[in-house]
């Protein structure tokens, strides 16, 4: 029931439309910034496959060939953003939050089944990048130096998990660290900066009854929940064996009588709440 994306997609695609966001308020002022604040989101930036620091001429040479208009001349022009996530993993450290090994109930509201799930979670730090290519420093500076401003103003976003036909929102978060645009020395007319990020997420790990656990029946099955309680016992007759009268009058609240809780006698017992 997990859809095959992969459990880091949706941070990687909660990642970009930050970027995106960050593009659509972003503020020209400079000749090259200001053309780069009206061009559309989807040429204004790209994903790169990994952290390149070491990599900006090879992925430059690429961004300047990338074709995605479809019509005559590049596209692809300069400034340009790049953004990557490393393709390592590193487990968030403790003190910072702790993974949720046992597994817990999870439903979601607008589920007319009313389906019942468990969930996990993990919790993990992904190291990103983000290269600004200008023709110019003035450019490349102001770029970066709105981005970490728009870093500390969003701090936190979410990204969605799909499960059983429905999303759940859950937290990603920049880990605060200071920030530089190292420079990156690309040919003499240009000006490359490079800008470390640590995100935060939180990754669930949903899952619905397998094997012999019961199932609810439904399509995708959620597990077998109580959806009634049938009283077979005679409220006259007073608690059961063992049963306190705290116990039996939090239990009486809950039983609806066929002749009316006037014939159930119950001893004082205070306020048993």
């Amino acid at each position: 029931m997990n859809p095959p994306i992969g459990l880091l997609t949706p941070v990687k695609a909660a990642i970009g439309r930050w970027i995106a966001d960050f593009h659509g308020q972003f503020i020209g002022d400079t000749p090259a910034n200001v053309a780069w604040a009206k061009q559309p989101t989807a040429l204004a930036f790209a994903w790169a496959p990994a952290r390149m620091v070491d990599q900006v001429e090879p992925m430059l040479s690429e961004w300047r060939r990338n074709d995605n208009t479809g019509r005559p001349g590049s596209s692809a022009k300069c400034p340009a953003l790049i953004v990557c996530v490393s393709n390592d993993y590193t487990e968030t450290p403790g003190e910072a939050g702790r993974p949720l090994t046992d597994e817990m109930p999870i439903a979601f509201p607008y589920d007319p089944l009313k389906r019942s799930f468990r969930a996990r979670l993990m919790s993990v730090d992904l190291r990103g990048q983000v290269v600004v290519i200008a023709p110019d420093a003035l450019s490349s500076m102001s770029i970066i130096g709105q981005l970490c401003l728009w870093a500390i103003a969003r701090r936190t976003f979410k990204a969605p998990f799909p499960f059983a036909g429905f999303s759940s929102m859950w937290p990603v978060q920049l880990v605060g660290a200071d920030r530089i645009g190292i420079t990156n020395p690309v040919g003499e007319h240009l000006s490359v900066l490079a800008l470390d990020l640590t995100i935060r997420a939180a990754i669930p790990l949903f899952r619905g009854p397998r094997g012999a656990e019961y199932a609810d029946g439904n399509e995708p099955p959620g597990f077998a929940v109580v959806r009634e309680v049938h009283n077979e016992h005679d409220m006259q007759l007073g608690p059961p064996t063992g049963v306190s009268a705290e116990e039996w009058a939090r239990f009486t609240r809950l039983v609806t009588w066929a002749d009316g809780p006037t014939l159930v006698a119950l001893s004082p017992v205070g306020d048993a709440r």
